[in-house]
């Protein structure tokens, strides 16, 4: 660790940096101001160097990534309901390997099995159909950010419907305020709604979804809405909008 005297905090160097094989990471430091009792820039940058360690393979990577995505559908996505008729569906239905002890009706275990199938099934001639066949949104339009209802309004424009075995599907992340437009906006968020593409009709679909970040009149409000197309991976999407 060590301190480094910079001269402006806003371009030298910027507030968070690595570089470098191990990497280094540099963080201004802050103080409070005995005066408004608020934080200032200290005039000093924190320098951290990552450890060394045994990276992941690229495999262990996209599973972790995939099995978190099913994990969040699972927790923010379906209701007592849903989750319910997946645990009775999970008594009979089990999601355990052969030989294997069972799952005692979870629900998560056949979920996720059923979730991750088209990642590790392959139907050639299907999924060369399907490749064809996809159908992504025309337009996607962040429309209103509604201070009053506090509610986030979008629009996905499509000239053809979504393929019937498409499954695509929207996750909204809202940005935290504090990090709107910053180098990090698209990792401070949190997920505050679903859509699932609709098969007909052609046009329009539109979709409203909470927040969990309340917004004032005139506030700017950011989004990273992350378009899931099955097969297709996901396409990630920067939006803003001021709030009315």
């Amino acid at each position: 660790m060590a301190l480094v005297l910079m001269e402006n905090p806003e371009t030298d160097p910027d507030g968070l940096m690595t570089h470098g094989d191990m990497g280094e990471i540099w963080r201004p430091n802050w103080v409070i101001d005995e005066e408004t009792g608020l934080p200032v820039w200290s005039g000093t940058w924190e320098l951290r160097r990552n450890s060394s360690r045994q990276f992941m393979t690229s495999i262990d990577n996209l599973f972790i990534t995939r099995i978190r995505a099913v994990a969040e559908v699972w927790h923010n996505v379906l209701d007592d309901e849903e989750r319910a008729a997946w645990k009775a569906a999970d008594a009979t239905k089990d999601g355990a390997r052969p030989n294997m002890d069972g799952t005692f009706a979870n629900g998560w275990n056949l979920f996720a099995m059923v979730a991750l199938a088209p990642l590790t099934w392959s139907y050639g001639n299907f999924l060369a159909e399907y490749a064809d066949s996809t159908t992504e949104p025309d337009s996607i339009t962040f429309d209103q950010a509604d201070a009053n209802e506090q509610k986030l309004f979008f629009t996905l424009g499509f000239s053809n419907p979504p393929w019937s075995d498409a499954h695509i599907f929207a996750m909204v992340h809202q940005v935290d305020p504090l990090h709107i437009d910053k180098r990090d906006a698209s990792r401070r968020t949190y997920c505050v709604g679903y859509y699932q593409c609709e098969e007909a009709p052609v046009g329009d679909q539109t979709f409203t979804t909470p927040v969990v970040f309340p917004f004032n009149l005139g506030d700017k409000v950011q989004v990273l809405f992350r378009l899931h197309r099955s097969l297709d991976g996901v396409t990630n999407h920067m939006l803003s909008c001021t709030a009315t």
